[in-house]
């Protein structure tokens, strides 16, 4: 494996786990929770 092969991997899991955090973040303010 060279080290591009795990920088390429490190930024996959980096990048699913930020659009992840977006996501949530975005239906954040949509719940009752959100609102108060």
């Amino acid at each position: 494996m060279t080290d591009q092969t795990v920088s390429r991997r490190a930024f996959l899991k980096t990048a699913t786990v930020a659009s992840l955090g977006i996501a949530v973040a975005a239906c954040q303010p949509i719940t009752p929770h959100g609102r108060r």
